[in-house]
């Protein structure tokens, strides 16, 4: 049950909006155009008319409303006005090729909600639903207030599954206002900071810290794509307090070479997560910014926890990544035995409970649409599949984000999906996708191809152009090799460490 001073989102921009109505809410930095701002006024109002637009298309808190749109401020007025009517929101690509948004759409079909696409794509919604375009929500102009609703459940995060396969995952809690929470105080974020958001939208992270900065009464600047030398003009311009990279935006803005103190003096903290940031890129950031200013997070888009450490705790811990928040922690073998400090195992989370209480059904916090749950759960606990160990204090080190998975650049890649598509070229007998260490990306996508006979690697364009035809153009491999034979054990299966190791 939602707590009695939670207030919706919907309610909490209003009550902003009548609070100070020409104060700015969101900076917006376009590609290929000057910034421009919105007033909480005008974000309130906008959502309101396109809430009433949307309404007058028949959604309401039953519906899905997939937002496949670039950053911008369509894609915020999206976003609130599906959540002012109480409707579950997935935000995706909006370069998604059609074949992946497809499978996104049988998964959200599955759940039974009726579906509407926002998106500059003609038949975005390929039969499964209505499309939206932005543009024809403006009319009528209807500013008329809407009832109060809370989206229950309204977030979610399109992901990968293990087997490649696009899936949601539903966030259960109601999408409401509460005030600070403990994540929050743990990475070093104040309400009212003012905020730097340059990841995709459809990305957990930058979503959630946008949207969560919004009701914490920040002004957010949000960058239609990430530019490093941009990124630190506006950091420096609107005295950006608060700032979220992943590692390659952290590697791109520190090698621009006439990056100066006083351009990032405002900011409080810089804050990473979603993918392995390199020991000597770290402490780069730690000389320059000063230990206390730089706190990493490490957590899952399940909820079931996180982890996070400032910048002298991991001093004198590197490569660690913290210790939990609101969660427990455990590390187990294969058989669910637990490992002694220090002994590598899987990473089991569950949240923390009262004394006393037993603990949190995991199955209370998330669930997935195109995908069953994990069977992975251990009195409560539940993985996600990372390899690490605990210290003996307490703090958590990580050895390989997922067995198979590629991190690269901050997005999460599935060697199974990419394979399935290069397998489909006449030319190929067997292919292995894996990822190698890259200094700018973390990982690159690497292809190993074994050519049927005949086959030569003057095929290595149309296996390019085919996985791009097909997929994100982020997980197209940025290196093709070709081989007589692939890496396999007696059972079949592909030996992925060892070509990595072979190949680092």
């Amino acid at each position: 049950m939602t707590n009695a001073k939670h207030i919706s989102y919907s309610a909490r921009i209003a009550a902003l909006a009548a609070e100070h109505p020409d104060a700015v809410a969101l900076v917006v930095a376009p590609q290929n155009a000057p910034d421009f701002t919105i007033t909480w006024q005008m974000l309130d109002t906008h959502a309101t008319v396109w809430a009433n637009n949307l309404a007058a298309r028949g959604v309401d808190r039953h519906w899905a409303v997939i937002i496949a749109l670039p950053n911008g401020i369509e894609h915020v007025f999206a976003s609130i006005a599906a959540w002012r009517l109480g409707a579950l929101v997935i935000a995706i690509s909006a370069q998604a090729p059609q074949s992946e948004r497809v499978q996104y759409l049988e998964a959200v079909a599955s759940s039974g909600r009726p579906i509407a696409v926002f998106s500059t794509a003609d038949a975005a919604a390929g039969g499964f639903g209505m499309d939206i375009h932005p543009r024809d929500l403006d009319t009528p102009w209807d500013t008329a207030a809407r009832p109060d609703v809370i989206a229950h459940p309204g977030r979610t995060v399109a992901t990968g599954g293990t087997t490649g396969r696009p899936k949601i995952v539903v966030d259960l809690n109601p999408w409401v206002y509460g005030g600070e929470s403990a994540m929050s105080r743990a990475v070093g974020y104040n309400p009212g900071d003012a905020v730097l958001v340059c990841g995709p939208l459809y990305h957990g992270a930058p979503a959630l810290l946008l949207h969560f900065a919004l009701l914490n009464n920040s002004k957010v600047v949000l960058m239609e794509r990430f530019d490093a030398r941009r990124a630190v003009r506006l950091v420096h311009v609107h005295r950006i307090q608060f700032v979220f990279f992943v590692p390659t935006q952290m590697k791109r803005v520190i090698e621009l070479g006439d990056l100066t103190p006083d351009q990032f003096d405002s900011v409080k903290i810089l804050y990473h997560t979603a993918a392995f940031c390199p020991p000597a890129l770290k402490r780069q950031w730690i000389e320059f910014l000063g230990a206390r200013r730089v706190v990493e997070l490490y957590g899952a888009n399940d909820g079931l926890g996180m982890t996070v450490i400032g910048g002298e705790e991991w001093l004198a811990r590197p490569g660690s990544v913290g210790r939990p928040v609101a969660c427990e922690i455990c590390i187990l073998d294969e058989q669910g035995n637990p490992m002694e400090n220090g002994s590598i195992g899987l990473v089991y989370l569950r949240p923390a409970t009262t004394a006393g209480a037993a603990p949190v059904d995991s199955a209370s916090i998330y669930k997935f649409l195109g995908a069953e749950r994990p069977a992975n759960k251990m009195g409560g606990f539940e993985t996600v599949g990372d390899l690490g160990y605990l210290d003996d204090d307490g703090f958590l080190y990580l050895v390989d984000r997922r067995v198979d998975m590629i991190v690269s650049g901050g997005a999460n890649i599935y060697p199974a999906e990419v394979e399935g598509v290069l397998a489909e070229h006449p030319a190929v007998q067997d292919v292995a996708v894996i990822g190698l260490p890259d200094a700018e990306w973390g990982r690159r996508v690497h292809a190993i191809i074994q050519l049927k006979p005949g086959a030569d690697s003057s095929v290595a364009a149309s296996l390019d152009a085919l996985v791009r035809s097909r997929l994100a153009p982020y997980k197209a491999p940025k290196g093709y090799e070709f081989v007589t034979e692939l890496a396999r054990n007696e059972a079949g299966k592909l030996q992925r460490q060892k070509m990595v190791l072979a190949r680092s």
